[in-house]
């Protein structure tokens, strides 16, 4: 059978393997513990070192599963962590996709409203909020992951949440940023933003300053015939536009009436990159959209 290497990983230390001369793997087996640390970027753990290093490990898939990564150097392994520098606990989504079970968690907790967390992309179950409050501190979704906030439901961030370009958040339940008024605290949008979920209509309330950035794409399911109802983003603060927007239409369009796709309570700034042939219109505190004359 083949050859296993059994490495440690906590907060103390981890284990490591020194060959003096060449380290042929030859398909062998990987196994890897992580206990008592959430690995970040800022992690690199060379497990294996030597003069000469070839071929690699069978099967490394499980290592998503531990917030790792591995690289092959010509004189050394690395395992490297994948979650942001300041991350305390990432998604797996091992028993189901509650946002609000613990076991879904690399630490066996849901997170608190003082936890760095995080999202990545590669769980099959991928997040929704399915309690009445889901929390974190700064909250990082990765570029092809999706958080969905369900209905009468709030995911509350104390300070910073931070969509990925690539990445979705959805959902017809409360995103709210507490800290909103204190500087730094924000939304800052670089993914899909889609109220309800495609070819649905609903309504996404958000407590917190909203920056859309140049990659952004405000996914806007809309009653074409009539204008009503139409997908709304409801901002308790500001609402900065960018990246571009990308109209679905449901039913055949005979509306020129104005629909309104953004409210807020404080500002609605910016224009999108591209309205899908839409005229984007407004007020200092909304967003509207019409279908040209």
């Amino acid at each position: 059978s083949p050859a296993s290497l059994d490495i440690d990983i906590d907060a103390t230390g981890h284990d490591s393997l020194f060959v003096s001369g060449t380290a042929s793997i030859g398909n062998g087996v990987l196994n890897v513990s992580v206990s008592g640390i959430t690995p970040t970027v800022a992690d690199t753990f060379e497990v294996l070192a030597a003069g000469t290093v070839s071929g690699t490990f069978a099967d490394t898939s499980g290592l998503g599963a531990l917030g790792l990564t591995i690289v092959y150097q010509a004189t050394r392994v690395l395992l490297i962590g994948t979650a942001p520098e300041g991350t305390e606990a990432f998604w797996t989504g091992a028993t189901s996709n509650s946002y609000n079970v613990g076991s879904n968690w690399n630490t066996g907790a849901i997170p608190g409203s003082a936890t760095n967390a995080y999202i990545p992309a590669w769980p099959a179950n991928q997040p929704t909020v399915t309690a009445s409050i889901g929390r974190a501190d700064t909250l990082w979704i990765q570029s092809g992951a999706k958080l969905t906030i369900g209905s009468g439901n709030t995911l509350l961030v104390t300070r910073h949440i931070d969509l990925a370009s690539g990445a979705t958040l959805a959902g017809t339940g409360t995103l709210d940023v507490s800290n909103f008024t204190t500087a730094g605290s924000r939304v800052t949008l670089n993914g899909n933003l889609s109220p309800a979920d495609s070819a649905s209509i609903g309504t996404l309330s958000v407590t917190g300053h909203v920056q859309m950035g140049s990659t952004a794409r405000y996914i806007w399911d809309h009653n074409a015939t009539d204008g009503t109802p139409v997908d709304l983003i409801n901002v308790l603060g500001s609402f900065v536009v960018g990246g571009t927007l990308d109209p679905s239409p449901i039913g055949t369009n005979n509306n020129q009436q104005s629909m309104t796709a953004v409210n807020t309570t404080d500002s609605a700034t910016g224009t999108f990159t591209d309205t899908g042939g839409l005229v984007q219109g407004g007020t200092a505190t909304s967003i509207t959209l019409s279908y040209p004359t």
